[in-house]
């Protein structure tokens, strides 16, 4: 069975018509693409940013965009396959961006030798990190 969730043809068909349709119905399709989506698209984004708020406020912020840019969804994938693109797409930018701002991948791009010190307080960060990581996921999985 996929780990991702979809919907089946009609409902789709059902909710892009609603898309198209007044503000509340919108509002209406929306709110069932949250509930249907939300979840599954979080434990995709914690798996890509490794960071449970971090992947809570991209699921957000990928909704506003969904929200946006639904009415002008021509149906060529899945609506489940081109919303699991956008958040992906969302969540792969997000980590890039932090990871431009982790101070630890800074550190190591900078010239000359590191030190033994620096080498060992890396590396336990790095452990420390991945920890925490596997922990936030074992918390949502």
């Amino acid at each position: 069975m996929s780990r991702f969730l979809t919907l089946d043809e009609a409902t789709e068909a059902s909710l892009l018509d609603r898309m198209r349709g007044s503000r509340r119905e919108r509002d209406e399709a929306l709110a069932v693409l949250f509930r249907h989506f939300r979840d599954p698209m979080l434990s995709l984004c914690v798996h890509v940013i490794g960071d449970v708020s971090e992947a809570e406020d991209v699921v957000q912020q990928v909704f506003i965009a969904v929200h946006r840019a639904l009415p002008q969804f021509r149906g060529e994938a899945r609506l489940s396959t081109w919303l699991y693109r956008i958040a992906l797409r969302a969540a792969i930018a997000a980590r890039a961006q932090r990871k431009a701002h982790d101070p630890l991948e800074l550190h190591e791009n900078a010239p000359g030798p590191s030190t033994e010190k620096e080498i060992v307080v890396r590396d336990e960060a790095r452990r420390v990190a991945a920890a925490m990581d596997r922990s936030a996921l074992r918390s949502v999985g």
